[in-house]
């Protein structure tokens, strides 16, 4: 909770954010088979599907046109990463989606398993960094946890991952731009039934505001990502 959050001193801030690396890394490093989950997902096209499938979540819940929208969806497609080593992708790893021990020395819990599925656990990585960077002002129904409270950046939350894991992280602004779309799908799904009188309490009444800029997030990293890769795709280019 946030009166939780803001109970931590710098140095359990930062405890919190390492184990909540370090749980993911170990989540991610699980073998589906060894836990009788063979079955349980199809990672093959994992991310394609994805795509495919918060594009028709976003046709279902549009209250009104996006520009820009159709060219950051044909973005994401035409830049598509090489799908990292299956494994179990959460859904909706965040801060607020552990229980730690009572003095934050390990996570006790993962809980909110209802997205969890086999495919790229990249993707929980680059969600993770989006919930981590709208903490930072405590956003779009985000508890505050930012850097000069103690918490890791997400540039930091990124740095411990990689050095703990074997995964290739080069593509990861593709993921955290994905990441920010989904979020964009989510509150247009909010902000169409609030307006429609189906979703009542505070702070839905601003979810709308936040889609443009959800976008526009999603818009700078996928630029940033393919400019990486121009750039690695001319310097591997025979001289």
């Amino acid at each position: 909770t946030d009166d939780s959050l803001a109970r931590l001193t710098p140095g359990l801030a930062v405890t919190a954010s390492e184990r909540l690396v370090d749980v993911l890394v170990d989540l991610h490093d699980i073998e589906p088979g060894a836990v009788g989950l063979d079955g349980f997902g199809k990672p093959h096209g994992y991310l394609e599907r994805q795509l495919h499938r918060w594009s028709a979540q976003w046709d279902a819940s549009e209250t009104q046109p996006r520009p820009g929208l159709r060219s950051l969806w044909s973005g994401l497609a035409d830049t598509l990463p090489n799908q990292s080593a299956a494994g179990i992708v959460h859904g909706d790893y965040r801060l607020t989606n552990v229980i730690f021990e009572h003095d934050i020395s390990a996570i006790a819990a993962v809980v909110d398993w209802e997205m969890t599925t086999i495919g790229d656990p990249l993707a929980d990585v680059g969600l993770l960094v989006v919930y981590q960077d709208l903490a930072l002002s405590g956003s779009f129904l985000n508890p505050p946890a930012s850097a000069t409270v103690g918490f890791l950046s997400s540039g930091q939350l990124v740095e411990r991952y990689a050095a703990a894991s074997p995964r290739d992280l080069s593509a990861i602004d593709w993921y955290v731009a994905f990441g920010y779309v989904k979020l964009a799908v989510i509150a247009e799904g909010i902000h169409r039934r609030f307006i429609e009188g189906k979703t009542v309490g505070e702070g839905f009444d601003t979810v709308g505001a936040w889609v443009p800029h959800l976008l526009d997030r999603a818009m700078q990293r996928l630029s940033s990502h393919t400019a990486a890769t121009d750039t690695k795709d001319r310097d591997g280019l025979p001289s």
